[in-house]
């Protein structure tokens, strides 16, 4: 599991290096798309529809980047973001924006293939 999760990872950092045209060397885990790459809204879509291409998923903007999360009282994120993502077991940021790093998506395309029986390839 812990190869195939490497895997996905280096997947995502690639994607996210294309789209965002940055150096796949400069990602780790925690980078943030938003924070540290400027990414914006429409960068964001893009990101997503390459991931799908790249894992053969259905990522809809709201599977990732659920508005309830941003809208939710910061009491009422935790359950929100409990419940959006099983495998997320940190500290609740207090912006969630926080949330959008290279190492959450991988979790969460890790996530949706485990969940579709399915190994990256």
């Amino acid at each position: 599991m812990r190869s195939c999760m490497n895997e996905t990872y280096l997947r995502v950092a690639s994607v996210v290096a294309e789209t965002l045209d940055v150096d796949a060397d400069e990602l780790n885990a925690r980078t943030n798309l938003l924070g540290d790459l400027s990414a914006d809204s429409l960068d964001l879509l893009d990101v997503l529809f390459r991931l799908e291409k790249e894992f053969g998923l259905s990522i809809e903007r709201e599977d990732i980047f659920p508005t309830a999360i941003f809208d939710a009282r910061v009491k009422e994120r935790e359950a929100v973001l409990r419940d959006a993502y099983p495998f997320y077991t940190e500290p609740i940021p207090e912006d969630p924006r926080e949330l959008v790093t290279v190492g959450f998506i991988s979790r969460f395309i890790g996530y949706r293939l485990s969940a579709k029986g399915g190994v990256t390839a």
